[in-house]
Protein backbone atom coordinates (compact mmCIF):
# COMPACT_ATOMS: atom_id res chain seq x y z
CA UNK A 1 0.00 0.00 0.00
CA UNK A 2 1.37 3.39 -0.98
CA UNK A 3 1.81 6.20 1.51
CA UNK A 4 -1.09 8.62 1.32
CA UNK A 5 1.05 11.76 1.49
CA UNK A 6 -1.97 14.03 1.14
CA UNK A 7 -3.31 12.72 4.46
CA UNK A 8 -0.12 13.44 6.44
CA UNK A 9 0.56 16.78 8.08
CA UNK A 10 3.60 18.67 6.82
CA UNK A 11 5.53 17.65 9.96
CA UNK A 12 4.58 13.99 9.47
CA UNK A 13 5.67 14.17 5.83
CA UNK A 14 8.97 15.72 6.89
CA UNK A 15 9.48 12.97 9.47
CA UNK A 16 8.84 10.25 6.86
CA UNK A 17 11.25 11.95 4.45
CA UNK A 18 13.93 12.28 7.13
CA UNK A 19 13.45 8.61 8.10
CA UNK A 20 13.98 7.61 4.48
CA UNK A 21 17.11 9.77 4.32
CA UNK A 22 18.45 8.17 7.50
CA UNK A 23 17.92 4.68 6.11
CA UNK A 24 19.55 5.62 2.81
CA UNK A 25 22.54 7.36 4.42
CA UNK A 26 23.16 4.39 6.68
CA UNK A 27 22.92 1.85 3.87
CA UNK A 28 19.86 0.21 5.41
CA UNK A 29 17.78 -1.61 2.78
CA UNK A 30 14.48 -0.90 4.54
CA UNK A 31 12.88 2.08 6.23
CA UNK A 32 11.99 0.83 9.70
CA UNK A 33 9.99 2.31 12.58
CA UNK A 34 13.34 2.92 14.27
CA UNK A 35 14.33 5.37 11.51
CA UNK A 36 11.04 7.17 12.01
CA UNK A 37 11.52 7.35 15.78
CA UNK A 38 14.96 8.93 15.29
CA UNK A 39 13.51 11.39 12.75
CA UNK A 40 10.78 12.39 15.22
CA UNK A 41 13.32 12.82 18.02
CA UNK A 42 15.61 14.95 15.86
CA UNK A 43 12.85 17.48 15.15
CA UNK A 44 13.46 20.21 17.74
CA UNK A 45 10.36 22.17 16.66
CA UNK A 46 7.84 19.33 16.71
CA UNK A 47 5.44 18.05 19.36
CA UNK A 48 7.27 14.79 20.10
CA UNK A 49 10.00 16.21 22.35
CA UNK A 50 7.59 18.21 24.54
CA UNK A 51 5.27 15.21 24.80
CA UNK A 52 8.07 12.93 25.95
CA UNK A 53 9.32 15.56 28.40
CA UNK A 54 5.79 16.02 29.74
CA UNK A 55 5.51 12.33 30.64
CA UNK A 56 8.95 12.32 32.25
CA UNK A 57 10.96 10.68 29.48
CA UNK A 58 14.25 12.27 28.49
CA UNK A 59 14.17 12.63 24.69
CA UNK A 60 17.97 12.78 24.44
CA UNK A 61 18.32 9.46 26.27
CA UNK A 62 15.72 7.88 23.98
CA UNK A 63 17.54 9.34 20.95
CA UNK A 64 20.85 7.88 22.18
CA UNK A 65 19.27 4.44 22.61
CA UNK A 66 17.60 4.65 19.21
CA UNK A 67 20.89 5.69 17.62
CA UNK A 68 22.64 2.70 19.19
CA UNK A 69 19.90 0.42 17.84
CA UNK A 70 20.35 1.94 14.37
CA UNK A 71 24.04 1.04 14.52
CA UNK A 72 23.10 -2.63 14.87
CA UNK A 73 20.96 -2.70 11.71
CA UNK A 74 22.23 -4.55 8.63
CA UNK A 75 23.78 -2.43 5.90
CA UNK A 76 24.12 -2.97 2.19
CA UNK A 77 26.74 -1.42 -0.02
CA UNK A 78 26.71 -0.59 -3.68
CA UNK A 79 24.20 1.47 -5.61
CA UNK A 80 22.38 4.00 -3.48
CA UNK A 81 18.84 2.79 -3.82
CA UNK A 82 15.83 4.25 -2.08
CA UNK A 83 15.12 2.07 0.97
CA UNK A 84 11.89 0.11 0.77
CA UNK A 85 9.17 0.62 3.34
CA UNK A 86 9.43 -2.37 5.67
CA UNK A 87 6.33 -4.38 6.62
CA UNK A 88 6.73 -3.06 10.18
CA UNK A 89 6.79 0.54 8.93
CA UNK A 90 3.69 -0.13 6.84
CA UNK A 91 1.90 -1.53 9.90
CA UNK A 92 3.00 1.56 11.83
CA UNK A 93 1.52 3.85 9.17
CA UNK A 94 -1.69 1.83 9.12
CA UNK A 95 -1.91 2.17 12.91
CA UNK A 96 -1.20 5.91 12.71
CA UNK A 97 -4.12 6.31 10.30
CA UNK A 98 -6.33 4.35 12.73
CA UNK A 99 -5.21 6.61 15.58
CA UNK A 100 -6.06 9.69 13.54
CA UNK A 101 -9.48 8.17 12.81
CA UNK A 102 -10.04 7.39 16.49
CA UNK A 103 -9.52 11.07 17.26
CA UNK A 104 -11.62 12.06 14.25
CA UNK A 105 -8.58 13.86 12.86
CA UNK A 106 -8.47 14.35 9.12
CA UNK A 107 -4.68 14.12 8.92
CA UNK A 108 -2.01 11.91 10.46
CA UNK A 109 0.32 13.97 12.63
CA UNK A 110 3.60 13.23 14.33
CA UNK A 111 1.76 12.46 17.57
CA UNK A 112 -0.23 9.76 15.74
CA UNK A 113 3.06 8.37 14.43
CA UNK A 114 4.51 8.36 17.96
CA UNK A 115 1.43 6.58 19.32
CA UNK A 116 1.71 4.00 16.55
CA UNK A 117 5.40 3.41 17.32
CA UNK A 118 4.55 2.89 20.98
CA UNK A 119 2.06 0.18 19.97
CA UNK A 120 4.35 -1.79 17.64
CA UNK A 121 4.89 -4.83 19.83
CA UNK A 122 8.18 -6.62 19.26
CA UNK A 123 9.66 -3.76 17.26
CA UNK A 124 13.02 -2.16 18.13
CA UNK A 125 11.53 1.38 18.12
CA UNK A 126 8.79 0.36 20.54
CA UNK A 127 11.36 -1.39 22.74
CA UNK A 128 13.49 1.78 22.87
CA UNK A 129 10.46 3.78 24.02
CA UNK A 130 9.49 1.11 26.55
CA UNK A 131 13.05 1.02 27.92
CA UNK A 132 12.59 4.63 29.01
CA UNK A 133 10.30 3.26 31.71
CA UNK A 134 7.25 5.07 30.39
CA UNK A 135 4.48 3.78 28.21
CA UNK A 136 2.45 5.98 25.92
CA UNK A 137 -1.26 5.66 25.48
CA UNK A 138 -4.05 7.76 24.12
CA UNK A 139 -5.45 10.52 26.28
CA UNK A 140 -9.11 11.00 25.39
CA UNK A 141 -9.27 14.75 25.97
CA UNK A 142 -5.87 15.93 24.94
CA UNK A 143 -3.53 18.05 26.96
CA UNK A 144 -1.82 21.39 26.66
CA UNK A 145 -0.48 22.00 23.20
CA UNK A 146 -2.79 19.43 21.68
CA UNK A 147 -0.78 16.48 23.00
CA UNK A 148 -2.97 13.45 23.44
CA UNK A 149 -0.38 11.18 24.97
CA UNK A 150 0.30 10.40 28.58
CA UNK A 151 2.11 7.75 30.55
CA UNK A 152 0.35 4.42 30.64
CA UNK A 153 -0.39 2.70 33.89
Amino acid sequence: MAIRWDKLTVKAQEAMQRASELASQRGNPELLPLHLLVALLEDREGIVLPVLEKIGTGPQAVLAQAGAALERLPRVSGAAAQPALSPAAQRLLDQAFKEAGNFKDEYVSTEHLLLAIAQQGGDAAQEVLAASGRYLRRHPQGAAGGARLRPGH
